[in-house]
């Protein structure tokens, strides 16, 4: 099962082991979130003054272009690039664990950009970081930094995929050991095949545990269709696919055109090089049941591994000018505007493999080069706590208290890891309430040795027991999940021969803290939620 509770609305961390029969069924890269993040990235560690020239003829070109479509002085100007671009709302890159607002120093970026308003700035401001790039070494792109302000690879998708696919090769340091043919859709194709795979192996019954898990955390709104909305983002965001069962490749062209603009020429790359560590390394199963945290861990890996080479590709196949062109174009905001709808921990999720994936990739190049990169395939990271945080290398998870029964009635419908990852996507959002996120959430999860779910239903009702051990006897953890729940639920809380009752909207909630042992009950009633905590 994908991290905590359910599949993301996107197929990286795929469906539950049960449905998912395949690991992954697909191994994708999403379109607009790897479009900003990729020119983000390079804008910050390129040269700043030649960043910013090209920045000020970009923006001189735009406003050029859009000149004769601006409404005159009566009309209401929301037209042009002003009105398209996303002025409000977080960016992808935005609140995904830890990295949050971890952009690489500001002295990188551009010092001075024009403070116009408007959407191109605000754009323009995401890609630069203030939206919260990964916290990523400048270190692992040494090596192609003087080889970016190149051409766009031309030619017909066949001579684009000869030209590309050595150019893998080369800065992976691996060789392809069966040539690839990728396949090459219209996004009609595309999202047609990717709305029946999703309809195939997400089926309704675990779409439904995956929805109750969720609304009882607070993570989506009550009656949140989830299969639709998987299948909803998936035709938005993902770009290509890669499949480990059959060794196909799958881009997406839209209007099946005859070659690659740079977005289809960096998904390309992402893909090719799952296909060439597949080939080469083998890629990790992730699919085994009620070990979601593990399953996400190494999902985070191989998309973390496919980001950071496509990354070093984007440097030397096309000009930052072609990037931000690429990152404003109408298809990249139309997704944009999408994914801000998406509910924040779900949108955590999405993004988690690849940015902090990332991130993690790059701690590992940093340190030795791809063939540190190549080791992690033979000593997989074991929980999001080694993703999110270096000094979690190697720590296995703890085991929490096994939850008490609910009563009669109930039934056991699922037991799974709860990982440092989700948990952090849950203190940065209660309720779905980024604004109320919980202050040091950061430095309370470095705490997390351990975490469960279980799931208890009984007809139409829910219940759901957390367990999570402390690494210290502190306390941290425990003063954050209260914090978290009430926040979450805005609950009036009393304490009750050593539990912590919260009550509030159409739930209750029992928090018991005993040295390193933190257990949360959640249910419709007071006695049931308590009695989770036993």
């Amino acid at each position: 099962m994908s991290s905590s509770a359910l599949p993301p609305p996107a197929p990286p961390t795929g469906a539950t082991g049960r449905s998912r029969r395949r690991w992954p069924w697909l191994v994708a890269a999403l379109s607009l979130a790897l479009v900003l993040v990729t020119t983000g990235l390079i804008v910050v560690i390129r040269d700043r003054a030649e960043a910013q020239r090209e920045l000020d003829a970009l923006r001189e070109q735009v406003e050029a272009q859009q000149a004769p479509e601006q409404p005159s002085s009566d009309q209401s100007g929301d037209g042009g690039p002003q009105g398209d671009a996303p002025a409000q709302g977080d960016g992808p890159a935005q609140g995904d664990g830890p990295l949050q607002g971890d952009a690489p120093p500001s002295g990188d970026a551009p010092s001075e950009a024009p403070q116009e308003e408007g959407g191109l700035q605000d754009l323009l401001d995401k890609l630069m970081g203030s939206a919260g790039l990964p916290d990523v070494d400048p270190a692992c792109f040494t090596d192609v930094l003087g080889e970016g302000g190149g051409e766009t690879i031309e030619g017909t998708v066949e001579e684009q995929v000869a030209a590309i696919a050595p150019v893998v090769e080369d800065l992976r340091g691996l060789r392809f050991e069966d040539p690839v043919e990728p396949d090459f859709q219209s996004s009609d194709e595309f999202e047609r095949e990717l709305g029946d795979t999703v309809e195939s192996e997400y089926p309704a019954e675990q779409a439904d545990l995956d929805s109750r898990v969720l609304q009882l955390l607070g993570a989506v709104p009550k009656d949140t269709d989830l299969k639709a909305l998987q299948s909803e983002v998936l035709e938005g965001q993902v770009a290509g696919y890669y499949d480990p069962e059959t060794g196909e490749i799958v881009v997406r062209v839209p209007d099946a055109g005859a070659s690659l603009d740079i977005n289809g020429q960096v998904t390309l790359a992402h893909e090719l090089d799952h296909a060439l560590t597949d080939q080469a390394l083998g890629l990790p199963g992730a699919d085994d049941e009620g070990q979601s945290d593990a399953n996400l861990a190494a999902t985070a890996l191989v998309e973390g591994d496919a980001t950071l080479l496509m990354q070093q590709f984007s440097f030397t196949a096309a000009s930052l000018m072609d990037q931000l062109g690429s990152a404003l174009s109408p298809d990249a905001l139309a997704a944009q505007d999408q994914l801000d709808d998406v509910p924040a921990y779900l949108r955590n999720e999405l993004m988690f493999p690849y940015l902090s994936g990332l991130s993690y990739a790059c701690r590992l190049y940093v340190e030795g080069g791809w063939p540190a990169v190549d080791a992690a395939y033979d000593d997989l990271p074991q929980t999001t706590a080694e993703i999110l945080f270096p000094e979690a290398a190697g720590d296995a998870p703890e085991d929490p208290s096994d939850p008490a029964s609910p009563g009669s009635g109930w039934t056991q419908a699922r037991r799974d890891t709860l990982g440092a990852a989700p948990l952090l996507w849950l203190l940065q959002a209660p309720g779905g309430d980024e604004d109320a996120a919980i202050e040091g959430a950061e430095d309370a999860v470095r705490q997390w040795a351990g975490g469960e779910l279980t799931l208890f239903t009984d007809g139409d009702r829910s219940a759901l027991a957390v367990g999570l051990v402390d690494g210290d006897d502190g306390g941290a953890l425990c003063t954050t999940v209260r914090q978290w729940y009430s926040a979450a639920f805005a609950t009036t809380s009393e304490e009750r021969g050593g539990v912590t009752v919260m009550a509030g909207g159409d739930q209750v909630g029992a928090l018991v803290c005993e040295g390193r042992d933190v257990r949360l009950g959640i249910a419709p009633d007071e006695a049931t939620a308590v009695g989770l905590t036993e």
